[in-house]
């Protein structure tokens, strides 16, 4: 964590840096969270934007082996999520690697798995008045225990270059393809890359 604090720090500190993306994938989610944890509380201390002062684009947390209310407390609890001008987490209810982590360390369940379906009406409110953040669902095929869906499957890959490289926000009317099953949350399935539907 305090590797990645520093690496972070001295990245945006480079003069011709205009923006930095970060993109984490599995327990890395954990260690990038903490991170962007420890840099918010000091620069919220100081009365700095954590955002301005990171320059940070976009924050990708990618089958984020992350127990939910870990999530909670130190992203939704503590603004963390107003650290990124957009927060994109891939997810997926068939990930099995994250469902072997749920049952070793015990918990009620994490972020990697979250489904639509999961979202309580509360959560669905706050997500509602977070429009940087947005929750895609990977209803994909193909892929099985790799648990590396978002940079291996074509369709998830597709649009996190979309969400990187254009700056793309989600919809067919962006070229994302997604649909909208509630506030916050989108559905990537294997026909994305047929184009709007």
């Amino acid at each position: 964590v305090s590797h990645l604090r520093e690496f972070i720090k001295t990245v945006v500190a480079c003069p011709g840096v205009e923006r930095l993306h970060l993109v984490a994938h599995s327990r890395g989610t954990d260690v990038t969270i903490s991170a962007l944890r420890e840099l918010n509380l000091q620069f919220r201390a100081q009365g700095k934007s954590t955002q301005a002062e990171l320059k940070l684009e976009n924050l990708v947390l990618a089958a984020p082996d992350v127990d939910e209310e870990v999530f909670i407390q130190r992203c939704v609890a503590e603004n963390l999520l107003d650290a990124s001008r957009r927060t994109t987490i891939y997810v997926s209810q068939h990930d099995k690697v994250i469902e072997v982590a749920d049952m070793v360390f015990a918990s009620r369940g994490r972020i990697g798995t979250l489904a639509a379906k999961d979202v309580n009406p509360k959560m669905r409110q706050k997500l509602a008045a977070m429009p940087n953040v947005q929750i895609i669902e990977c209803k994909v095929s193909g892929w099985t225990l790799t648990h590396s869906y978002v940079f291996t499957h074509p369709a998830a890959l597709s649009d996190l270059i979309l969400v990187l490289r254009d700056r793309r926000p989600p919809g067919a009317e962006n070229g994302r393809p997604l649909r909208q099953p509630a506030a916050g949350i989108w559905e990537l399935t294997d026909d994305y890359l047929a184009g709007p539907r």
